[in-house]
């Protein structure tokens, strides 16, 4: 079985949706299917290979918001030898095609639908509506199947409701490599908390501005604590500034990027992860706060984050209202300053992400790659 993972950017670019498609696929070709990645990251067309997991780098003509526009995408797709098309959204042109070609071909195309598109300003606001609202229900409606990573993501998200795809729709949560990613120090004595993400402005949903002022708010009650925020982006002398009219330059450290090697070193440095999303529309998964369980590591997340279901019902840290400084505050308080509370939750968390396993998280893949060959779809 060949199946083909289309997604707009790769590595080196970094990010939730390109992590889980690099471990989906590692996986994958573990259980001897040959998985391999197409992407517009960087050209011209070479082959390459991430992590043991083959690449083609088509590179790209045009770049319209975070969208590459690679021309040479249909006819990769329309020649290659393959058995199932799997595209990744959230980004237009990748999925389309992968749709188109499979339809062409006959060959079975699954959607992974992480999130809904970002809300765009100005020029690009119009289009960006039609293309939620008429192409893309219309890509989702042809593709064979629609993974969805969360239960909520079906029920939020007003372009699946426009899509009409439900009899296609399958769930299939993230996974987390938790023999990679594991505890390997015991919680440190001062409290870290730390952030990981993308500093863009397309980014500016994860809420970092939030979580430096509930920090503000705890240096005022009195807090001793380091603030660790791991992410490189034009945002980020902005967030710097920030601290420092906020007084938290002195505990708060922006580490830039943290290559994949350093991801155990960063998560073990915590006390807790925190990931303050503001608008679930394009916040899909928040798979850092997976990881940082599977490092043992308790977490704080907003409920506009796709995994605060699950930490909620795992017990491992706290959910928040988005865009409520104070409320993050608060529960970093009480996270922070009951050490048997933060003991607790910190074993738990790494029992919930050993649940979550990428080969279970394949294994489910592989279902449904079969189940759609087998019945010829």
């Amino acid at each position: 079985m060949r199946v083909l993972h289309i997604v707009n950017d790769f590595f080196p670019e970094v990010g939730g949706v390109q992590r889980s498609v690099l471990e989906l696929c590692r996986e994958l070709r573990a259980m001897g299917i040959d998985a391999s990645v197409i992407s517009g990251t960087r050209g011209p067309t070479t082959q390459g290979s991430v992590s043991g997991v083959p690449v083609t780098f088509l590179g790209h003509e045009l770049r319209i918001s975070q969208t590459y526009i690679s021309l040479g995408l249909p006819a990769a797709l329309l020649t290659k030898r393959l058995t199932v098309f799997h595209a990744h959204f959230p980004y237009p042109w990748w999925t389309e095609w992968a749709v188109l070609a499979g339809k062409l071909r006959r060959i079975p195309t699954v959607v992974t639908y992480h999130n809904d598109p970002g809300k765009k300003e100005g020029i690009l606001g119009p289009f960006t509506q039609v293309y939620s609202f008429g192409i893309l229900p219309m890509s989702l409606r042809l593709a064979d199947r629609v993974i969805v990573t969360t239960p909520e993501r079906a029920l939020r998200s007003p372009v699946l409701r426009q899509a009409r795809c439900g009899d296609k729709q399958v769930l299939i949560p993230l996974g987390v490599n938790s023999d990679r990613l594991r505890p390997q120090q015991p919680l440190p004595k001062t409290p870290v908390i730390g952030f990981l993400g993308l500093l863009r402005s397309t980014h500016r949903y994860k809420g970092v501005d939030v979580l430096l002022e509930a920090a503000a708010i705890l240096r005022r009650r009195g807090l001793s604590f380091r603030l660790y925020i791991g992410g490189e982006g034009q945002l980020r002398p902005i967030f710097e500034a920030r601290s420092r009219e906020l007084g938290i330059e002195e505990c708060t450290r922006f580490l830039g990027y943290v290559p994949e090697e350093n991801l155990v070193d960063f998560y073990n440095a915590l006390s807790v992860f925190v990931l303050p999303s503001t608008d679930p529309s394009v916040e899909g998964f928040g798979l850092v706060a997976l990881e940082a369980m599977a490092c043992g590591r308790p977490v704080v997340v907003s409920a506009a984050a796709g995994v605060a279901p699950f930490v909620r019902e795992r017990g491992v840290g706290k959910v928040v209202p988005p865009r409520d400084p104070v409320a993050l505050a608060d529960a970093l308080m009480e996270v922070l300053t009951d050490a048997d509370c933060l003991d607790n939750l910190a074993k738990r968390a790494r029992e919930a992400a050993e649940e979550r396993s990428w080969r279970r998280v394949a294994e489910m893949h592989l279902e449904l790659y079969e189940g759609l060959l087998t019945r010829g779809e």
